[in-house]
């Protein structure tokens, strides 16, 4: 997410365009774990806060339905919000099916480990046969 991957979103979105050069080109990632947890990484050096507190670049954070994530720029008064983008996803079943089944995914990924259980895949391929394996 940021004004590289975005630039005509961003134009068309923010009131004063002086704002965009604050946004760095790669402001942070978005991603969901194999654990169907979804996490921000932050990549460039503007400032983003989550939840009211700054996120050094490189640090990860989880986000969950509710969080806010906002993108400031530094004034003189202090920290001045630019955008303020609000988290609305689906939360991670924290429970095992009582039945024993397999929960539903809840990610992009496919599938969620839940209460520490192995996912099913999506997709299984068939084993290489012996001939075809490399030594």
């Amino acid at each position: 997410f940021g004004r590289a991957h975005q630039p005509h979103w961003f134009e068309a979105v923010l009131l004063d365009a002086n704002d965009l050069s604050c946004i760095s080109r790669e402001a942070c990632e978005l991603s969901w774990t194999f654990q169907g947890q979804l996490r921000l990484l932050v990549l460039g050096s503007g400032v983003v806060l989550v939840d009211d507190t700054v996120i050094p670049k490189g640090d990860s954070v989880p986000l969950r339905p509710g969080t806010r994530i906002c993108l400031a720029k530094q004034t003189p008064g202090g920290l001045e919000p630019i955008m303020s983008l609000a988290v609305h996803c689906a939360a991670v079943p924290t429970s095992v099916d009582p039945g024993g089944g397999q929960l539903p995914a809840q990610n992009a990924a496919g599938a969620v480990a839940a209460a520490g259980r192995v996912p099913r895949p999506v997709m299984e391929f068939p084993p290489v046969p012996e001939e075809r394996q490399p030594p």
